[in-house]
């Protein structure tokens, strides 16, 4: 089972830092504050539309729904960037409730298409693929902790219109290694 998805905002959020934070913390706090802060963001998934992937490790990978036509293009791009808005906001609040002051998310947003599908017969896991999910991560980590980081192919899209929120340019970073490519920052 595959399918073709196009016309679709993704979203890669992952933890700073937390790799020396799981080494240092016990096991039931790292599982506990990822536990709090992906639950959080689950919930906010559903509040804002947009499909929870998968997490893999401290990483969260959220995509829109498969549109058409440019206005409910821009409409799902805009519930995205509200999604990730809402992240960082729940981040800081389980920042707080967990006592964990270094706590900090890099979040990147990037427009286009992939692959989606169910892989394997025994345990089974639905997955996606394809260049634009490449872009996505990379936008992701090449961010700013605290900050979220669109593509120039979001940015297009003008999800930030409504909101009165600009999306600043993030000069000339290498998102994907064949070209360059813009980021924008959302302040």
């Amino acid at each position: 089972m595959a399918s073709l998805f196009k016309n679709m905002t993704l979203l890669f959020a992952d933890i700073c830092n937390y790799t020396a934070y799981a080494k240092s913390a016990p096991a039931e706090r790292v599982v506990s504050l990822l536990t709090t802060l992906f639950s959080r963001f689950d919930n906010l998934s559903d509040t804002c539309a947009v499909y929870k992937v998968h997490t893999i490790g401290d990483a969260y990978v959220a995509s829109t729904e498969p549109k058409e036509g440019v206005d409910k293009q821009i409409q799902s791009a805009r519930r995205m960037v509200a999604f990730a808005q809402a992240m960082v906001e729940a981040l800081h609040t389980v920042r707080l409730e967990m006592s964990a002051p270094d706590l900090e998310m890099r979040i990147g947003l990037h427009f286009g298409k992939f692959i989606g599908g169910v892989i394997a017969t025994t345990k089974i896991n639905y997955d996606i693929f394809g260049v634009d999910v490449t872009i996505a991560n990379q936008v992701e980590t090449a961010g700013i902790p605290g900050k979220i980081v669109a593509s120039d192919s979001l940015r297009r899209k003008r999800p930030d219109q409504e909101d009165n929120g600009q999306l600043e340019d993030k000069s000339q970073v290498s998102i994907e290694k064949k070209t360059r490519s813009k980021g924008y920052i959302k302040p």
